[in-house]
Formats: structure tokens, sequence, C-alpha cells
């Protein structure tokens, strides 16, 4: 733990959320933190155990009015650091445009609003995979692409807007009990990243930047590293990325291992070496006959794009014709021979260049191979139901 040479005072947006709650109840239980007030649409309750008394503060507003709320801005004045963790999810939220409004729109008028107060420190959780150059569509079936890009999009809100900056991009999250459904799902076979780690991490760097540790940080610049994102294996890793003022000419980057031993997670910087080293992609060259075969990091991310694509497209043909799966294989219009030769042909070329292993959402080697044998044994399953009963199943 780093002891800051004054009490540190913090404010926390999306406090009600595993994240969140978990930030209030560290910062709380410090003695380096004086005070902490939370801003939401409603209190944290119960409210965690205080180190002093009358040191947690919660305001209510109308997330709507974050930037014209005095309470707000008064909430804000004199702060060291801001941490956001707003988030939810679609089937909450209720809609493509309500996500959005929760994820990208309130994170970017908390930052305005702290960049208004002139708070120096901004911690906000993102995810990982953020990318706000990613094409997403507010279609439910591309909610995994639109859920990428508008976390991306609310860092890109943030960044540059403050003296420090820090953003934790962790894998799939231990929530305990108030994981969501899929989540305790996933978590039977992913590893996961605890919330207190997550937590633990933004405010060891937020205390290392009041106490001066992160002005003597080496800036690096961006065309010289990237970002660790952690594979399904690594999940267990959490990401940070944090950036300086423009004054600094280039943002900094820091990795932060949430497993790290000791009660808060130790930070470390990256050097163009070591990132280089963590993010060089492992590439799959094979042969033509390797690549015409089933299985295989290569073959299997054929396979499984042509499966996606075409059970799609197959789905679709049944709506508009009534024709099952099996009806379509037998007797094939020419979309569906299309797709099949345009997709083969995008998919070979790379693959007999070398495939490369890269962790990129799920776009990565094991969640495309995982997919498509999803979408393969779907296509098959659904053949067989509509046999069975003597009818097309989305028709």
């Amino acid at each position: 733990m780093v002891e800051a040479s004054k009490p540190l005072s913090a404010v926390v947006f999306g406090s009600t959320g595993a994240c969140g709650r978990e930030l209030v109840a560290q910062i709380a239980a410090s003695p380096i933190w004086a005070s902490v007030t939370t801003i939401g649409r409603r209190p944290l309750s119960p409210p965690p155990p205080e180190s002093s008394p009358g040191k947690l503060k919660q305001i209510t507003v109308n997330m709507d009015t974050l930037e014209s709320n005095p309470q707000v801005k008064s909430a804000l004045s004199g702060v060291d650091s801001v941490f956001c963790a707003l988030g939810t999810t679609r089937a909450v939220a209720g809609s493509a445009e309500a996500f959005k409004k929760v994820d990208y729109e309130y994170v970017a008028a908390a930052g305005r609003a702290a960049k208004k107060a002139g708070v120096p420190h901004f911690g906000l959780v993102s995810a990982q995979g953020a990318n706000a150059n990613l094409w997403a569509s507010d279609w439910k079936p591309f909610h995994g692409l639109l859920y990428a890009k508008t976390k991306g999009l609310a860092e890109e809100s943030i960044k540059g807007h403050f003296t420090y900056v820090t953003i934790m991009r962790p894998g799939l999250l231990d929530r305990g009990d108030l994981d969501r459904p899929l989540e305790k799902v996933w978590g039977k076979f992913m590893s996961s990243v605890p919330v207190s780690k997550v937590a633990a991490a933004l405010i060891a760097d937020a205390e290392n930047f009041a106490n001066g540790g992160a002005s003597d940080e080496k800036t690096l610049a961006p065309q010289n590293v990237r970002p660790f994102l952690p594979s399904i294996r690594q999940q267990r890793n959490g990401t940070v990325v944090t950036t300086k003022a423009a004054y600094d000419g280039a943002p900094g980057m820091r990795e932060i291992d949430p497993q790290s031993s000791g009660s808060v997670a130790q930070i470390s910087s990256l050097s163009p070496a070591s990132t280089s080293k963590s993010t060089t992609p492992v590439s799959y060259r094979v042969s033509l006959f390797d690549a015409m075969k089933f299985n295989g990091p290569g073959p299997e991310r054929i396979n499984g794009r042509l499966a996606m694509a075409m059970f799609a497209l197959a789905a679709q043909n049944e709506v508009s014709t009534g024709a099952t799966f099996y009806q379509q294989l037998t007797n094939p219009d020419w979309k569906l021979v299309i797709v099949a030769v345009v997709l083969t042909y995008a998919t070979m070329v790379p693959v007999l260049k070398g495939v490369k292993d890269e962790d990129f959402f799920m776009f990565s080697v094991k969640a495309e191979k995982w997919n498509g044998r999803l979408a393969m044994l779907a296509w098959v399953g659904l053949m067989y139901v509509e046999e069975f009963y003597a009818h097309a199943c989305f028709f």
C-alpha cells in the first residue's frame, strides 16, 4: 500500500454495481482516504463499514443532469480521484440505446463534470476487448461487438482530459453474490478476476499518483507499446492503461496483475521490450492438405466462419421460403453457394500464409473455434428437430 502524503478524497460513480460497491468498501475502510462520495440514481445499501465516522457521503441524482447538478459540482470540487464503474447489460437496460446511454453517455458526462471541476485523476472500469473503432450494430446478435465498441468509446471520452487516467480492462469478473446468470455458467469453464482485485488495482494506482509516483514513470509512446489483452486462459490478469496529460507528449501505459501477492495488486511499468514479448502472436502456417483437415487452429477457423455465416443465411432463407435446413442443403440456392465460395477463399489465403493466435475478444482463435463448433452442432441439431417434426423451426 502506498502511503499518501495527505489524506485523499474520492468520488465514485456507479457505486451500486459489483466493482463500484467494492471500490467504495475499500476506500471507506482505508485510513489513507479521508472521504468518499457516491453519486448515482440510488444509494448504496447497506453502506460499508467506515474507518472513521462520517467518511461516506451518498448523493442521489438524476443521471441525465450530471453536468448541471449543483450537488455533483460541489462533490467533485477539490477531490483527488474520481472512479467510474458505471455499467449495465442490454437485458437490464431494455434496449441497445438504453445500454449505450449508461455505458457511454453517462461515463462521458461524468468525465466532463470531473474535468470541469479540475479533478486530476480519473479511474475507469472498462472491459477486455474495448475498441472504439469496431464496426457494431444495434441488432441483438451483434451485441458482443456493440459492447466492445461502447466500452471503447467510453474510454476515448476520458483519455487526454486529466493529468492522469487509469483504465482497467478486466476479463470475466467474479462478482460473488452479484454474478449474472451467464457469468456463473462461464465461470465454470473460464478463470475470472475477483472484483476486489480490480478495485484494489485502481485504488493502488490512484494512491501512487497522489504520492508522486506516477509523475516519475517513463511515458511510453503509443506506437511502441500495446495494452496486454488477456486470453481466455489468462483472464485472471487485468489490464490497466494509464495516460498522462498532453504536456508529456504521449500516454504512458501500465500493466496490473490482480493476482499479485499482497493486499494490493502490484504495479509495474511496461517497457516496449517487455510488451512486445507478451503480445507477439503465435503464427500457425499450414499446408493446403492440412488446411483441408477439420482439426487445427487454421482449418477450424475456416469451418467455424462458414458454419456461423451459413447458419445465419440458412435461417434467413428458412424464414423467407419455409424450406428446412436439410432441404436447403440438398437444393442450395445461389446465395448459399456464393457465401460458401467467398468465405472459403477469404479464409484459406490467410491460413496458408500463417494464422495468428491473437487474443482479441470474440475474434481470438479459441473463441472462433468454439463459436464455429457451436454453430455446426446447432445446425445438425436443428436439422434433426425439423425432420422429426416435419416443419421448419424458424418458419
